[in-house]
């Protein structure tokens, strides 16, 4: 998590005033900052600051009750508006579908002088518009009623509920046991070994033919490995999509399309250089994975994709 999302993650959890939780993020912002300066990296910073679900309970704890009233006040409000912002887009979409299915007697549309292709267009008009962020051009579409409540933010978080896996960008380093780099190491050293036999006596018999046969293995399989330790990451990339990356292999999937997440140790070959495991159910496909923090990606999973079964090593449970 990068410091733009770990002070997002802290801001929305806040239960406060819109001005008092302006100021905590700029205050926070300001720590990080100085922080940064003062010679810390930000993976120390991370550390020592903490949980940003830790960092907001232990400053909702801290608040008075007129600012715990003014944030179950903002929260109605922002509330109302997502459902507002929601309604536009289910709106859109149920009125073309009910064209669609509904007998008709004259030709769809009349009533509002539009065409059925033109009412289908309209409302994949609008779900494009949402899931692209052109959130002007979609205020622009609304009764003046709404348009008060659909800002920016609002339709950031109707985007998030009605198009799946929508969210922040959020990367999560992926897990390297003690065994690979052991594995790296021994590799290294097994091909290395006859190079430097050659380099000892280059007029033994066989010498110079191990050396190169044993050059090329050398490069081939660091050509692999290390990239593997220097690139080895699953990322939400905040389009809707799974990012997975291990060495050069690289794959994007749906995050709507994730069906089941189990702990697994499973030693097949994978794009994991732990067995502790994840074994992701994409569609009808199926693959494994090892991240750092493992808790929070479940955490992110189910935030972000609500319908995925997680499966645990002790027990099983489905995600509400």
């Amino acid at each position: 998590m990068n410091k733009e999302s770990y002070v997002k993650a802290v801001a929305k959890r806040l239960t406060c005033s819109k001005a008092r939780q302006a100021e905590f993020v700029r205050d926070l912002e300001s720590d990080i900052a100085a922080a940064l300066s003062a010679g810390e990296t930000w993976e120390q910073v991370e550390s020592r600051m903490g949980d940003p679900r830790q960092v907001a309970q232990e400053f909702n704890e801290d608040l008075s009750e007129a600012e715990r009233a003014a944030g179950k006040k903002r929260k109605r409000t922002k509330t109302i508006a997502i459902v507002a912002a929601v309604a536009v887009v289910m709106v859109a979409i149920i009125g073309a579908a009910t064209w669609w299915v509904s007998p008709k007697t004259a030709p769809a549309g009349q009533s509002s002088h539009q065409t059925e292709q033109q009412v289908i267009e309209r409302a994949q008009e609008v779900v494009a518009l949402l899931d692209a962020g052109d959130y002007e051009t979609l205020q622009s579409m609304s009764i003046d009623e709404m348009k008060v409540g659909l800002n920016a933010e609002m339709m950031e978080q109707a985007r998030e509920i009605t198009v799946p896996g929508v969210g922040e960008p959020m990367r999560f380093a992926g897990k390297v046991d003690g065994w690979y780099y052991a594995l790296t190491v021994g590799v290294n050293v097994m091909l290395a070994w006859p190079l430097a036999s050659f380099f000892a006596d280059p007029a033994k018999e066989g010498a110079f033919i191990s050396a190169v046969v044993c050059s090329l293995c050398l490069v081939l399989c660091d050509i692999f490995i290390i990239p593997t330790l220097l690139r080895n990451y699953v990322e939400f990339d905040g389009k809707g999509n799974l990012l997975i990356v291990f060495g050069f292999q690289k794959a994007t999937y749906p995050v709507s399309k994730i069906r089941r997440l189990r702990e697994t140790s499973n030693s097949l070959a994978s794009l994991a250089a732990s067995f502790d495991r994840i074994e992701l159910r994409i569609g009808y496909e199926e693959l494994m994975i090892a991240v750092k923090d493992k808790e929070e990606f479940f955490a992110e999973i189910e935030r972000r994709c609500p319908q995925v079964e997680i499966v645990r090593r002790a027990s099983v449970s489905k995600s509400r």
